[in-house]
């Protein structure tokens, strides 16, 4: 997805951005927070002040052999433990979460297990 797609999409949930900010891939939390910490001074006014990183996990529940699986999709703090898959699905009443692998992302999603969009 395109940045204006992005900005177009928020725009139509009325969500303005406070700005943006061009950095290098960050393929990591750690490579994310440098890229913001270590944003230029004349685009400093687009980095909040304070910020927290959040991470988004895509799950496969249990599902029967001919049923087609709902992914669930967790939007967590970047803190937060999310290891424990039995804990989470308790949360959300599901069974037996397991990661989504590309096919069930690209399915639903029409992105791979790597994207940043």
């Amino acid at each position: 997805m395109s940045l204006e797609n992005t900005l177009s999409a928020l725009a139509a949930l009325s969500i303005e951005p406070k700005g943006s900010l061009v950095h290098a891939v960050a393929c990591d939390p750690a490579s994310w927070k440098a890229a913001l910490d270590g944003a230029p001074a004349s685009t400093k006014a687009a980095v909040p002040s304070s910020y927290k990183l959040t991470k988004t996990l895509i799950f496969k529940p249990k599902t029967a052999k001919n049923a087609t699986p709902v992914p669930v999709v967790v939007i967590a703090s970047d803190e937060t433990d999310t290891k424990n898959s039995t804990a989470l699905g308790k949360r959300v009443n599901q069974k037996e979460l397991r990661l989504a692998g590309d096919d069930l992302i690209r399915e639903f999603f029409a992105l791979d297990k790597d994207s940043r969009a």
